[in-house]
């Protein structure tokens, strides 16, 4: 049976007091978890980069046309299209944008004036001769991802960390 003017539920003090362990918490664990965010977009970027490798693999497989991944190193974008030699040509189907903090490092002979590189996919499933050996996404001059060339000359492999360091 309930007393007449009773309630149940927290006081004011109590609502203050957790609060103010959350906020002690927070202003605490906040400095910590900002390195760890920032660290993500290198690796997120690389898988990106390594899922649309395949991706162009694949298309240029299921559709039997030549595929290009382009990367436009100063500018840190990059895409795919199909290289179509008749009628009207696939512009860029697919166009991806590195993180502000991040940068693609080609050799010179891989790139053009313009400092473009393409990496071509064949519709048997390889890749072009001339395709750069290596790609590197750096991160501010201290991290970076290492893109390979695979031993049978079908994709991009990232090169072990243990190598990296």
């Amino acid at each position: 049976m309930r007393k007449l003017g009773t309630t149940e539920g927290f006081t004011l003090i109590e609502l203050i007091c957790v609060l103010a362990i959350l906020a002690t918490i927070i202003t605490v664990s906040a400095p910590s978890l900002g390195g760890f965010f920032r660290g993500r977009s290198l690796t997120e970027e690389s898988r990106r980069f390594l899922a649309v490798t395949r991706y162009a693999r694949s298309d240029a497989i299921s559709r039997s046309v030549p595929v290009e991944l382009w990367i436009d190193s100063y500018s840190g974008s990059y895409g795919v299209r199909r290289m179509i030699n008749y009628g009207e040509g696939d512009e860029k189907s697919l166009e991806y944008q590195l993180d502000e903090n991040l940068e693609f490092e080609l050799d010179a002979e891989d790139m053009d004036e313009e400092g473009n590189a393409a990496l071509v996919f064949q519709p048997d499933g390889f890749m072009d001769q001339e395709n750069p050996e290596e790609i590197v996404i750096r991160k501010n001059d201290a991290e970076k991802t290492v893109f390979e060339k695979s031993i049978s000359g079908m994709e991009y492999m990232i090169e072990d960390e243990e190598e990296n360091e």
